[in-house]
């Protein structure tokens, strides 16, 4: 009987003992790891390494959680360590892939690198005998941490940081030392898109802030620092004044003999007038700072366009035919902007991002018709207030499908329409758009809108074709399209 509790006594401490021995690493999300081929193919070679106990990265996000670490607190050296501690980690696992390989960075529990490496991939991925090397550096991390003993959460020492207890470097075939036995560089500086994290579908969103996203190499959605808007456009632009009446409609609803008095102004064109745009929107904190104060900028745009349209002028007193009639069409508007950005879909590093935003600003529309044209039509000059909303939500990378609306306040006309028509004026406006965008190749985009704009002014008092006011209607109907540069 004490020889069999003796057995069973030796086989509970063999079961054991393996776990108690073993390394506990983890393993960070890797940028720009596509359909995270890369993570899967180190997380196999870390299973297949032995003697470590791989945790995965949704335990780690539970863990920081439990300490009240919050996106970028969970990722900065500092929240390594204490998840590290938590966790009872020796090693964590960070990177980034780009064109240039696989930027590897092992870190030991107080969140120090011990080592970084710049590693090939072929198709996305490392060859079997790299993330074979590679998963031993890692394990050779650990096993230092641990026969160090306990690790504090400041600096590590200068000799541990260098020594990492590994075997002599085997060749690899490459040049590439992956022994770890030269002094670790400092961890890689990964820039690059602001993106969402890439998360598994049980794991909580968060935050991360662009210094710590970058130091673990985890992508984040937010603006582009700048993007540059080159296009065409054709505009189609009404316009009536009619006197002694608060709308056009109203006039024209009027028997012929209860008319009041003065020039009625029809602005009917045959053709859209066509002309070219530039935009440009600039988000100067989208590289160093995260959260809702990245979203702040500022937008801005010119249209021009030519016209070559009839105008028609109808009075009792003055019957005037038709007539050919050049005009000049500017449009301008500069805003400050804020954004709020969302992934919606995707690849796994390569979410596609929308956004909500608000701006406000100042606007401008000057219609300039050609006075040697001897035209009853006025000229239409406003500057005013804007403000509005917009959206934009991501169906595909190259897709995304495009919205927004603004009010106008102070959109009085200006003083060719004031000395025409009466002594004072107050006018308004608003403007309404859709259309689609997206992404074609590199930096490289395309947009394609449609735009309408709408004023109304009513005028009081005596002017050179009305005796007693009136009213006039204004309305622009653009369609654009053009390519975008963003950065």
């Amino acid at each position: 009987m004490h020889a069999f509790a003796s057995a069973v006594t030796l086989a509970a401490a063999l079961l054991f003992a393996v776990p108690a021995h073993a390394q506990r690493v983890g393993v960070l999300d890797l940028d720009g790891d596509k359909k995270d081929q890369l993570r899967q193919q180190v997380e196999k070679a870390l299973d297949a390494a032995g003697e470590l106990q791989r945790v995965p990265f949704e335990e780690y996000q539970s863990a920081a959680a439990g300490l009240g670490l919050k996106g970028s607190r969970a990722l900065a050296p500092a929240g390594v360590a204490k998840v590290a501690r938590s966790l009872r980690l020796s090693a964590v696992l960070s990177g980034k892939v780009s064109s240039k390989g696989f930027a590897a960075a092992i870190l030991d529990p107080a969140g120090e690198s011990r080592w970084s490496r710049e590693l090939p991939l072929k198709g996305g991925k490392l060859t079997d005998e790299f993330a074979r090397k590679l998963a031993q550096q890692v394990k050779n991390v650990a096993s230092a941490v641990a026969a160090e003993g306990p690790v504090s959460a400041g600096p590590a020492p200068a000799a541990a940081a260098a020594d990492t207890g590994s075997a002599p470097a085997e060749p690899d075939g490459l040049g590439l030392d992956l022994s770890g036995d030269e002094p670790a560089p400092a961890i890689p500086s990964f820039d690059g898109e602001r993106r969402e994290p890439v998360y598994r579908e049980d794991s909580p969103p968060e935050t991360p802030s662009r210094p710590a996203q970058a130091r673990a190499g985890i992508q984040r959605v937010g603006p582009k620092l700048l993007r540059l808007t080159l296009g065409a456009a054709g505009t189609w632009r009404t316009y009536c004044a009619r006197p002694g009446v608060a709308q056009c409609a109203e006039y024209d609803a009027l028997p012929e003999d209860q008319r009041p008095a003065g020039v009625t102004i029809s602005f009917s064109p045959l053709v859209p007038y066509a002309g070219g745009l530039v935009g440009v929107e600039l988000f100067p904190l989208a590289r160093v700072l995260d959260g809702p104060l990245a979203g702040l900028g500022v937008t801005g745009q010119y249209g021009l366009g030519v016209s070559l349209l009839k105008v028609r002028s109808e009075s009792a007193v003055d019957a005037a035919e038709a007539q050919d009639v050049t005009a000049l069409d500017h449009a301008f508007q500069a805003s400050a902007t804020w954004r709020w950005h969302f992934a919606l879909g995707g690849e796994p590093g390569a979410p596609n991002v929308g956004h909500v935003g608000i701006h406000g600003g100042v606007q401008g529309r000057m219609f300039e018709v050609d006075q040697a044209a001897n035209s009853p039509l006025p000229g239409s000059h406003r500057l005013y207030g804007a403000a509005g909303v917009e959206l934009s939500v991501p169906l595909a990378r190259f897709l995304k499908v495009e919205a927004g609306g603004g009010l106008f306040f102070g959109a009085n006309p200006g003083v060719d329409e004031l000395a025409a028509f009466g002594a004072s004026a107050l006018g308004n406006g608003f403007s309404a758009e859709g259309g689609l965008a997206g992404d074609l190749v590199g930096p490289v985009g395309y947009t394609a809108r449609f735009r309408y704009t709408r004023f109304w002014d009513v005028y009081e008092g005596k002017g050179q074709k009305w005796d007693s006011g009136g009213a006039a209607e204004e309305s622009y109907a653009t369609v654009s399209g053009g390519l975008t540069l963003a950065f």
